[in-house]
């Protein structure tokens, strides 16, 4: 197990945020198509259905079929913090996981493991207060992640 560059989200998280953020500035009353998702956010049409399917099962949207086919928020814009949304798109054991080496679980077997273990706390913290409706309205979010 060597040691690799460090990347700390997937583009899979990326997409997540993106499909969230454009379901947030959706019209409500209506559910969102993913050609209309993916068009809102220039996204491809795949990763966007796929990424649905998984934001589903989190329990963070809902799809609907019929007449009004599509896909809505489950949960309101204010109570979605970017902590919630990584934890579906990234795995539930995301805050868990060391940021350095794959195998570096709960029991430190690097060096650096207690160094990410407080960097990750730290950046937990920071991400539960992000909400997605202060994302959805565009909003320097800079001054709240300091």
């Amino acid at each position: 197990d060597h040691f690799s560059p460090m990347r700390f989200f997937s583009q899979e998280s990326f997409y997540g945020m993106a499909v969230m953020v454009a379901l947030a500035r959706h019209e409500p009353a209506r559910p969102a198509g993913i050609e209309e998702i993916a068009s809102a956010q220039d996204l491809p049409r795949s990763f966007v259905a796929k990424i649905l399917q998984k934001l589903v099962r989190g329990g963070l949207v809902s799809s609907s079929r019929g007449r009004q086919r599509g896909y809505t928020l489950a949960v309101p814009a204010e109570r979605i913090t970017v902590r919630d949304i990584l934890e579906v798109t990234e795995g539930a054991d995301f805050f868990h996981r060391c940021m350095f080496r794959r195998r570096c679980g709960d029991e430190p077997t690097c060096f650096l493991h207690g160094i990410g273990a407080a960097i990750r706390a730290d950046l937990e913290a920071r991400l539960k207060s992000l909400i997605l409706a202060d994302l959805a309205r565009g909003e320097d979010l800079q001054g709240a992640v300091r």
